[in-house]
């Protein structure tokens, strides 16, 4: 989530393309798949990419990406996966992870039972577990301490 389109697409262009592509790839060894050249399947990528990023990704503006969390919600879904390791340098995805907390707080149901208020950490909850506190996820606590 970022503050440009433009810049936000650049950003994750070629890496979402080459993320897809690498599925293509794949498919293409799949029995029984149709005959696909390097261009073609390039061209496909970059279609794919392309949608994947207007349509069906929270990458962009927050009000772009907002308007995929409405429209997810309004179909009935009540939990959005991410990823976020489809090729951009660490430091970049984790920069980004309080931008997406910031959707995610601005979608979350009222308190929680326990009393909580909206957009905070449940009670008892580590500090560092929500992307605004530092590491998101256990994952990123552990490559937080590996070369990059």
């Amino acid at each position: 989530v970022g503050e440009d389109e433009d810049e936000v697409w650049r950003l994750v262009r070629d890496p979402v393309r080459s993320y897809l592509g690498s599925f293509l790839t794949q498919k293409r060894a799949d029995a029984g798949a149709d005959p696909m050249t390097d261009a073609e399947q390039d061209q496909l990528a970059t279609l794919v990419a392309e949608d994947y990023y207007q349509r069906r990704s929270l990458l962009g503006t927050a009000d772009k990406c907002a308007a995929v969390v409405r429209r997810l919600a309004g179909i009935g879904a009540t939990e959005i996966a991410c990823l976020v390791d489809f090729g951009l340098p660490f430091d970049t995805v984790l920069a980004g992870l309080p931008r997406l907390d910031d959707l995610r707080r601005q979608f979350q149901p009222g308190p929680a039972p326990d009393g909580t208020p909206a957009g905070t950490a449940a009670a008892g909850a580590p500090a560092d577990t929500t992307a605004s506190g530092g590491a998101a996820s256990w994952y990123y606590q552990q490559r937080a301490g590996q070369p990059r």
